[in-house]
């Protein structure tokens, strides 16, 4: 995961980041789960893991990408990140359906849609996004969770 641009300072972005750690690190005991063939614990796990991604996606796809969509420069690639977050999404229902092999599969493409998100489109953001925006996206992430802004 990045570290080295400074995005994190930003506090969506260290928002969307440890949620990133949280989703990375739950997707370990489902890899295994799923290599011992071991179902029931599989699709309790990936649950887990659906529960954590939801939440996620649409924070981001309501709040960054948003920002960065309505610059033309970006809405490509926002949209291809977008679409990634569908597919992510039915490969983890296909898991939790029972397809228990295609488990690695969906974590490998998880993990590499992450990099791309802290390795490209957040460095982006933090240079093309200016300070109103952030506050703005920090007050949106607040409402959407039921935090307030000074809790954060």
């Amino acid at each position: 995961m990045c570290s080295y641009c400074g995005c994190r300072a930003l506090t969506e972005i260290a928002d969307l980041t440890a949620q990133h750690e949280e989703i990375v690190n739950a997707t370990g005991p489902l890899r295994r789960a799923a290599e011992a063939q071991d179902n029931e614990t599989a699709k309790t796990l990936v649950a887990s893991l659906i529960a954590l991604l939801n939440p996620h996606t649409s924070q981001e796809e309501l709040g960054v990408f948003a920002e960065l969509r309505k610059r033309e420069e970006f809405t490509e690639h926002v949209d291809a990140l977008c679409a990634e977050h569908v597919h992510l999404h039915a490969l983890f229902a296909r898991v939790a359906a029972g397809e228990i092999g295609i488990a690695n599969q969906a974590i490998s493409a998880l993990r590499e849609h992450i990099e791309k998100e802290e390795n490209g489109l957040f460095p982006a953001a933090a240079v093309e996004l200016e300070g109103p925006v952030w506050q703005e996206l920090a007050e949106r992430s607040a409402n959407q969770s039921g935090i307030g802004t000074s809790e954060r």
